[in-house]
């Protein structure tokens, strides 16, 4: 961009639809910006004194606006009086590559660079290598392109807070990738440094940052320094400031908009500056529905509500409710439209692609605020396992001209190396879908990260392998998820480790449910071979019963014969005793039968001999079929008793089986029900923490307001006391340290001024804070270090050693040791808590400038 660009002014014509979006208003829209009056004039001040400006701001507060659509013109409008209006602006974000975006911004055609695209390339590859030369890189680079005296090179960094974004993506990945970026990151940061504090050229720099990355500065040498000095946060857009934000871009466009619908929007607003971004949204939205009319409207019809069509409902010439109401209003209008473009993809999955794509561009960080993640296409085709056309076909629909939902913009070619990224953090808190899908990948990334530091345990045998529910959880992750290689890399590097580690429990359990399935076939099979043997020993008796039964049915039958026997005996004896009674007779009648009847007598007497013995043997066999008939029945009741008991063993031995089977049944029952016992305690705890956190932002956010009303009333102990609330518990402060922009500003600013410390007889060289800033120590020329409280702004201690002058100190990371250097060549080490010297460290021949731990 050069001087030339302020000829498009003369250009402008009404644009079709004058609000962005959720993109920030370019160079060539300046004339569609308004609210920000006197805020240009200030931004070039402060970069006329100092060539490093840091534009600092919450997400959603027109920092870019204001640097692309109020700085920039102003600039070239010659508003900087001290530089004039030759200007050349290098325009970059840093993303994954910053001092190759570098040189890619100061051989754009408006800036140094070649229309041809070969010598562009030969061009930016020359620059590239000046730059990786050393610190003087970016003035080097000036110098070789021959940039007039009287011109000036403008380097603006947008969205500066990436630098810190990838160099924690890197480290995620390897530790010497990490190191690698890091390096770059200090390299870039030190080019940006050295170009605005030199004299031989013109170079001046602007950053863009979120107010929330400004603790992250301290990572690079002296950027704290230079965003201090440059540094200037923008302010809150009044009432007034927001209806011209409204009104003024309507007037431009020869459009009119209603005084309620201002109001409305004013109100929806109220104090969420955040919301700027949403409401630009809205206003486009708004504007092209009240060009086209074609959507419905929510209407009263009596008691109901009923739908009808925009046109029919719109009255008069002006942007109204109706227009508002029928996009969504502030709460819908930025969701609805991201789903109407999330709806037009072709098929599932192309809308498959989106989700693994969105999920890819953004993420909840640690202290759950939504973080843009840009990444190449490459990258995004590599996650989703998709080909490139696919990808962009996705990207294409959600960057179509009045949707701006991705960038680069529409028109912008794509390649495998394209950066994509979202246009706004906005479109995660406004896009329901999305914001569903941000706390998936969330949760997706803590199980992932779980199982891969555990896989790691387990490599270094510290853990055992998983069994449920945790493996039933990690393979329900595994099955919803489908993560790849590209994927998990930004979470964790272990990839394969924790895949192999899943399927190395995955197989534990089913061998031990093998096992566990064998051990119970094999105690069924047993109890059924017990069942079926008490089966086989009641038939046996059964038999043994059945067949006695016969025996005793054969000898009662005998028996019945012999009784039939003795009865005909029995007869027989009567006819013999009536035969002897006819003989007796006859005998007295005649003794001509004498010597008959003596043998008829001795006949029948031998007769009853022989029926007395029979009676007799008849009475024994009588006694015996007695006896052998009550055996026999004592014989029936006990096979009966052992038949009744075998039935009973089959009895127990069928429903010992059902119990065996009920109480599996029941283990199973009680698995699933531990299963969802354990996913309702990971949710309670999940949402337990989450709320803890929440808790504890309101309370930091809640104490910060405090502090800023007690500083504004003067109240410095009361500022003390609530700012040393959020101090770290340890002098190195952890991740859970809440402390932002806020905290330091108020910090720097109760104690600024408040106390002049006095003491030293000669100039004062360097100066340090403590970790915990309750701590400052001082070097001078008077050849002594001073230690004082910051609280009570009282003399400590003074420790004196050195020969001659001191030019630095430094506190070491516990706060502990304290080192001091100067022109005695040597370096001091002090116990703070005692003053004691505890070491000389010499080895230096000359003066000693700088130190550090």
């Amino acid at each position: 961009m050069s001087t030339q660009d302020t000829d498009t002014f003369a250009e402008i014509k009404a644009p079709t639809n004058p609000f962005p979006g959720l993109r920030p208003f370019e160079f060539d829209e300046s004339h569609l910006f308004f609210g920000r009056d006197g805020q240009s004039e200030r931004l070039i001040g402060k970069l006329s004194r100092t060539r490093f400006l840091a534009v600092v701001g919450t997400s959603g507060s027109g920092k870019s606006s204001l640097v692309r659509a109020g700085l920039l013109p102003a600039l070239l409008g010659g508003f900087m009086t001290s530089a004039g209006s030759d200007w050349r602006i290098a325009i970059l974000r840093p993303g994954n590559d910053p001092i190759s975006k570098l040189a890619a911004a100061i051989n754009s055609p408006d800036v140094f660079g070649s229309e041809d695209e070969e010598n562009k390339a030969l061009q930016i590859a020359i620059t590239e290598a000046t730059l990786r030369r050393g610190s003087l890189g970016l003035v080097e680079a000036v110098r070789q392109s021959a940039q007039p005296e009287q011109e000036n090179l403008l380097v603006v960094v947008d969205q500066f807070e990436e630098l810190f974004r990838f160099a924690r993506e890197a480290s995620r990945k390897a530790k010497d990738e990490g190191e690698r970026y890091q390096n770059e990151a200090a390299a870039f940061v030190k080019l940006l440094l050295e170009g605005h504090s030199q004299r031989e050229v013109n170079i001046y720099v602007v950053l863009t940052m979120r107010s929330d990355f400004l603790g992250d500065c301290a990572e690079f040498w002296d950027l704290p320094e230079a965003v201090n000095e440059g540094q200037y946060l923008i302010p809150r857009l009044t009432r007034d400031q927001l209806r011209e934000a409204i009104t003024g871009p309507v007037a431009v466009a020869g459009g009119e908009i209603t005084a309620r619908l201002v109001t409305r929007l004013l109100n929806d607003i109220g104090d969420n500056q955040d919301q700027l971004p949403v409401l630009q949204h809205l206003l486009m939205r708004a504007w092209d529905e009240w060009k086209e009319k074609r959507l419905e409207v929510e209407v009263k019809d009596g008691d109901e509500t009923v739908k009808k069509p925009h046109n029919e409902v719109h009255r008069g010439e002006a942007i109204d409710l109706c227009c508002y109401e029928a996009v969504g209003g502030m709460a819908e209008a930025l969701s609805r439209h991201a789903d109407e473009a999330y709806n037009e993809l072709p098929d599932d999955r192309h809308r498959r692609i989106a989700e693994t794509l969105f999920k890819a561009l953004t993420e909840k960080g640690e202290d759950n605020r939504e973080i843009r993640r840009p990444i190449t296409l490459a990258e995004i085709c590599a996650v989703s396992e998709a080909h490139a056309p696919e990808v962009k076909k996705v990207i294409e629909t959600f960057r179509l001209p009045g949707r701006s939902f991705l960038m680069p913009p529409a028109g912008t070619p794509l390649d495998d190396n394209s950066l994509i990224d979202i246009s706004h953090e906005s479109l995660i808190r406004g896009w329901h879908r999305l914001r569903e899908w941000v706390d998936e990948e969330a949760q997706a990334a803590r199980e992932y990260r779980r199982l891969a530091e555990t896989a790691e345990l387990h490599l270094n045998k510290k853990a055992g392998l998983w069994g449920d529910p945790d493996l039933q959880l990690a393979l329900a992750w595994q099955e919803t998820n489908r993560p790849n290689q590209y994927w998990a890399v930004r979470y964790h590097p272990g990839f394969e480790t924790a895949i192999a580690f899943l399927q190395a429990s995955e197989k534990k359990r089913t061998d031990d449910e093998a096992g566990r399935e064998r051990q119970q076939r094999a105690e069924l099979e047993q109890a059924q071979a017990l069942a079926l043997a008490q089966q086989e020993r009641a038939e046996a008796e059964r038999q043994k019963v059945q067949e006695q039964q016969q025996r005793l049915e054969e000898q009662a039958k005998a028996a019945s014969k012999l009784r039939r026997l003795i009865a005909a005996l029995v007869v027989v004896l009567l006819f013999a005793m009536t035969a002897a009674a006819g003989a007796l007779f006859l005998y007295g009648r005649a003794n001509s039968a004498f010597h008959a009847a003596d043998k008829a007598r001795a006949d029948a007497e031998f007769q009853r001999t022989i029926a007395d013995k029979e009676t007799e043997a008849a009475e024994i066999y009588a006694r015996q079929a007695v006896d052998s008939a009550r055996v026999a029945k004592e014989q029936k009741n006990l096979a009966d008793r052992k038949q009744q008991e075998s039935d009973e063993s089959a009895r127990k031995a069928e429903e010992q089986k059902q119990i065996a089977e009920q109480q599996k049944q029941e283990a199973d029952k009680a698995k699933l029900i531990a299963d969802e016992q354990r996913q309702i305690a990971v949710q309670q705890r999940r949402l337990a923490e989450e709320r803890e956190e929440t808790s504890r932002h309101l309370l930091y956010a809640a104490s910060m307001n405090l502090a800023q009303k007690a500083s504004e009333e003067g109240d410095s102990s009361r500022v003390q006391e609530l700012l040393n609330a959020f101090l770290p518990a340890s002098p190195i402060p952890e991740s859970g340290d809440l402390r932002g922009f806020d905290w330091y500003y108020l910090w720097n600013h109760n104690y600024k001024d408040k106390a002049a410390l006095k003491g030293h007889t000669n100039f004062i060289q360097s100066v340090a804070f403590s970790t915990d800033g309750k701590t400052l120590a001082s070097a001078s020329r008077d050849n002594t270090v001073m230690l004082w409280d910051v609280t009570t702004q009282q003399n400590l201690t003074t420790l004196k050693g050195h020969t001659s002058y001191l030019y630095s100190v430094a506190f070491s990371p516990d706060g502990k040791t304290l080192a001091s250097a100067g022109d005695d060549q040597t370096v001091k080490l002090w116990d703070i808590s005692t003053g004691e010297n505890l070491a000389t460290l010499k080895g230096h021949t000359r003066q000693i400038f700088s130190v550090a731990f």
